[in-house]
């Protein structure tokens, strides 16, 4: 729009001039030299757009300088709020203490259902998570179409409404413990675990709760197995939890072809016995490493 804008100003800015300088000619009274009929009225009917051009600029030009400043300023804001946030969240899971259970277990346990597509025994695996009445947690697979989808654990509801995410864990009830908090956890990344399609295979990851998970990984090059359980065996893969007031604190390990070796840390809020928000706060690369396959 403002390319045809400028255009218009240009072309009447041109022919003013041409209107101008016949007013100056030395021969005004001889008709070879005045301005063809044309030009004057091209000049009136662009004349009302030209008038109103350089105003229009300026307002337009403050209003998305304005939009400009206001989109960077809560930008700015946002990222001053999660990197205070994301202080905050190091700190307390460094001071609190990990509560000992077998964490790897429950992981292995789910992932190997959903590895198999048992998806209507979850919640005999996930003793923590209770879904309302008559409510069934479900997996709507990916659809193998477009550029690439994601299966997704979603809750439906006796009148048939689907709910995913946050908005699932807030129907649901879960036991304010560091088990509950971790079947959350769980329950939260299985997608990464389930059928992905195309471009979303990037986000496919296999979760390593213990040493003896390490031989279980299955990277998209095959033939990299071997060099990649050699440079990633001694680390440690131990799954932590740690509970400080309603906030709960995961630290856990996981595989990606697209990454390598990766620690996360995620920051779970309990309102009562719901899962109020998801935060992830910190992410470590331990052994970098890339497939170099694209989708």
């Amino acid at each position: 729009m403002k390319i045809v804008l400028i255009i218009y100003a240009v072309s009447w800015l041109t022919l003013l001039g041409v209107y101008v300088s016949s007013l100056f000619s030395k021969n005004k009274s001889s008709s070879s030299d005045k301005s063809p009929w044309y030009v004057y009225v091209a000049m009136i009917v662009l004349a009302p757009l030209a008038l109103f051009i350089i105003p229009y600029f300026l307002y337009t030009d403050y209003r998305d300088k304005k939009k400009d400043q206001k989109r960077k300023a809560e930008r700015e804001a946002k990222e001053k709020m999660e990197l205070v946030r994301k202080v905050a969240a190091i700190a307390a899971f460094k001071s609190a203490t990990p509560a000992e259970a077998d964490y790897a277990a429950m992981g292995n346990r789910l992932h190997k259902l959903a590895k198999e597509k048992n998806y209507n025994v979850f919640l005999n695996c996930l003793d923590k998570i209770h879904v309302p009445t008559g409510a069934k947690l479900l997996v709507e697979e990916c659809s193998e179409s477009g550029m690439g989808d994601e299966s997704k654990v979603i809750i439906e509801l006796p009148n048939g409404e689907h709910y995913n995410d946050i908005a699932m864990f807030k129907l649901m009830r879960i036991e304010k413990s560091c088990m509950g908090a971790w079947q959350a956890y769980l329950l939260h990344k299985l997608w990464h675990v389930l059928p992905l399609f195309w471009h979303a295979n990037y986000d496919a990851r296999d979760y390593i709760f213990s040493k003896e998970d390490v031989n279980s990984i299955q990277p998209f090059n095959e033939e990299d197995k071997a060099d990649i359980i050699k440079h990633i065996a001694g680390f440690n893969f131990t799954p932590e939890v740690r509970q400080n007031g309603d906030k709960f604190y995961i630290s856990s390990c996981y595989w990606s072809d697209f990454g390598g070796l990766i620690r996360e840390y995620l920051e779970l809020k309990f309102d009562g016995n719901k899962i109020a928000d998801i935060f992830q706060f910190d992410s470590k690369t331990l052994y970098e490493y890339n497939c170099g396959i694209l989708f």
